[in-house]
């Protein structure tokens, strides 16, 4: 009602959706008819006492539309959602539908568009309280309309009240059922959603207990040593051992923080704000961030930074991650003394990064399941250093699907790997 079916809104993903929700609504198209019983007893429009009032009100009829959506643009709470709307299109619309109202005919086309204007009132927000309301604004106007035109009549007027007040309430129920669709559907989503986390998250822990054991397993072991060499003065091998011992507290607390980190990131995806961001500095100070691991193996890290601010809009911290990851695997799948290219550059719609480096390659039969987490690699780190197993290439998919975006990998054995992330503007 508020947001007639010629108010074009973009929402191109969410089309095939609303025609299924419709499609579901229409199966029993006759017993949504029914439903007159409910609201007429006699089971009667009164078409021609409806289509009198109608005749020669056009002009009562425009006027009430124009005050009508004055009034709505001075309430605060109601004016957001009109921010992108063609008014005069919402106006035509509006008087479409009195005239199809007016005719006092329940046609399949009729409840096709008030099913379909519940569909896009719900999901742009428009709260039932919103909708009622104004079902309230129409609804007086109609009836004293109608008092005006037929006060020496007092039989067609009851006729014309109790025919009004069953197509309001018709009307009504038909579109509160769009809306309860969508929240069902909703819920069925969001319902999938926790379930696939859950499932995640879990399969992920049992992986991280797993990883974690050895780390500590060793730690144990060398702290057992250190204890032996002590008591025969072995102290060469002490040193030796307590090295050892750091470097696998070192791998079990990366392990912890990488697991705290994807276990955050669902957090950021589903609540996190978003911000314009520079992502060419976003990029160096990455870059920079990565310099201690290239350098100790002598990989060169090759990236110059854009001359100009390149803005898009994301979650700061899931994309520092994505990038991140790409670039410690490029170092870590690289052989010591190779580089790594990091180019960025834009378009008019997006802008890319490419990280390519000369690294070991990646086989055809990986490449296909590079994005499944539950799959193992058979590719190790050049360093032994940990390795996610598949679980940051999972999740850095994740983030740039959720930001609108894309992740391509080229890669050939023996050759390199180039990765490919785009972000729309």
């Amino acid at each position: 009602m508020l947001l007639a079916k010629s108010y074009n809104i973009s929402m191109k993903n969410d089309s095939d959706e609303i025609s299924e929700l419709k499609d579901s609504l229409l199966k029993d198209i006759a017993t949504i008819k029914n439903r007159l019983e409910l609201f007429s007893p006699t089971l009667k429009i009164h078409s021609e006492v409806l289509q009198k009032v109608w005749k020669n009100s056009e002009k009562e009829f425009r006027e009430f539309i124009d005050s009508f959506y004055d009034f709505l643009n001075r309430h605060k709470s109601i004016i957001g959602f009109f921010e992108h709307i063609n008014i005069e299109k919402l106006k035509e619309s509006q008087m479409k539908y009195f005239s199809q109202m007016m005719k006092g005919e329940v046609t399949d086309n009729f409840i096709k568009d008030r099913i379909q204007l519940g569909i896009v009132h719900q999901k742009i927000g428009i709260p039932t309280e919103v909708y009622i309301g104004a079902y309230s604004h129409f609804f007086d106007f109609v009836s004293e309309l109608g008092v005006k035109k037929l006060k020496d009549n007092s039989s067609e007027l009851i006729e014309f009240l109790k025919s009004v007040n069953a197509l309001f309430l018709m009307d009504i129920s038909i579109v509160i059922d769009a809306y309860a669709s969508v929240d069902k559907k909703k819920i069925e989503k969001q319902k999938a959603k926790i379930e696939d986390l859950y499932n995640q998250k879990f399969k992920f822990t049992k992986i991280f207990i797993h990883d974690i054991r050895n780390p500590l397993n060793l730690v144990f072991n060398y702290s057992s040593m250190i204890q032996s060499s002590a008591k025969v003065s072995k102290f060469d091998k002490i040193e030796t051992y307590a090295q050892k011992t750091g470097d696998s507290l070192k791998k079990s607390f990366k392990l912890i923080d990488q697991y705290i980190l994807i276990n955050n990131l669902e957090d950021l995806l589903n609540y996190g704000k978003t911000e314009r961001v520079d992502v060419s500095e976003m990029l160096g100070e990455v870059v920079e961030s990565q310099g201690p691991l290239a350098e100790a193996r002598n990989i060169k890290l090759n990236f110059k930074k854009l001359d100009t601010p390149t803005e898009i809009e994301i979650i700061p911290s899931s994309i520092e991650f994505c990038i991140n990851n790409i670039i410690s695997n490029a170092i870590n799948f690289s052989e010591d003394g190779t580089e790594v290219q990091i180019t960025l550059f834009e378009d008019e719609n997006n802008v890319t990064l490419k990280i390519k480096d000369q690294g070991m390659g990646i086989a055809p039969n990986d490449l296909k399941d590079l994005f499944d987490a539950d799959r193992k690699k058979a590719n190790k780190p050049v360093d032994g250093s940990y390795s996610t197993g598949g679980w940051g290439l999972h999740y850095s998919k994740k983030i740039l699907d959720a930001h609108h975006g894309t992740i391509e990998v080229e890669s050939e054995v023996g050759v390199g790997t180039k990765v490919i992330l785009t972000f729309p503007k």
